[in-house]
């Protein structure tokens, strides 16, 4: 917790990352653990159902679709948000996006676009603001980190209920 009150953020020594302190960070912390165990076992849980729904639902779409699902939840449990992880992420929905059927909706492709732009307006251009100690913009950016992951998490949501859907037994 900031000693001050309030926010601040700090270059953690460790994973050589800047991290936002604040009311409410140590709860937040607290919980990555037992959320990435929660989205781990959700994620075998629909691996397995794609390897025992059958040869026909083994497909480049189930590949990808588990791919994305992954990654979406190890990057919403993990302590860092690195810009590169939305760069890891455009793989499997690029190959989502030219597969027949639409498997990647439009809404889908406007979330993870919504998602990239406001990433982007937080690393490179609003860096500074989210670094220096009582900027007046950091709460804004604060907000965009907020509406980013929330995103995010939809798209996940989303796609894990597509591929749940996928996976049911023909």
């Amino acid at each position: 917790m900031n000693p001050g009150g309030g926010w601040a953020v700090r270059q953690d020594a460790l994973c050589k990352c800047h991290e936002l302190y604040g009311p409410g960070v140590d709860v937040a912390l607290q919980l990555t653990f037992p959320a990435l165990v929660v989205a781990a076992a959700g994620i075998a849980v629909l691996h397995v159902r794609a390897f025992t729904a059958g040869p026909s639902r083994c497909t480049v779409t189930m590949a990808a679709l588990l791919t994305a699902v992954s990654l979406i939840a190890w990057m919403m449990t993990a302590r860092v948000f690195s810009p590169q992880y939305m760069i890891w992420l455009a793989a499997p929905l690029a190959v989502l996006g030219t597969l027949s059927g639409a498997p990647l909706a439009r809404l889908d492709l406007a979330f993870v676009a919504a998602a990239a732009l406001l990433t982007h307006l937080i690393y490179p251009l609003g860096y500074e603001a989210v670094l220096v100690e009582r900027h007046p913009l950091q709460p804004i950016f604060l907000v965009i980190a907020t509406l980013r992951d929330a995103l995010v998490v939809a798209l996940g949501v989303r796609l894990a209920i597509q591929t749940w859907r996928l996976t049911r037994r023909a």
